[in-house]
């Protein structure tokens, strides 16, 4: 954890190399991988998002912003499938 807090502490005051692209995770699941993963992911300076805004974060290329934090969504199922009917949503159980 001291590792990850460090580079967080740097990412924070040197930012990425310029040119870099936005650095992006997505989380999945709520078991205990996913919440491991998460606890790490907040030690780093970071801005939690919607799935739906990492295209839009992506395709807008390096910023001032994206270059002192990572991004970070967690995809429901929603996010991950999608019916074969498009426009239909899958019923609930």
């Amino acid at each position: 954890k001291e590792s990850v807090a460090n580079v967080g502490s740097m990412i924070s005051s040197q930012g990425f190399p310029r040119g870099t692209p936005p650095v992006t995770f997505v989380f999945t699941g709520a078991g205990n991988v996913s919440q491991g993963a998460l606890e790490m992911f907040n030690l780093l300076p970071h801005k939690m998002v919607e799935p739906s805004e990492l295209e839009a974060i992506v395709s807008r290329g390096p910023t001032e912003e994206s270059r002192h934090v990572v991004y970070g969504a967690i995809a429901k199922t929603q996010d991950l499938v999608q019916h074969r009917d498009k426009g239909r949503d899958f019923d609930q159980l």
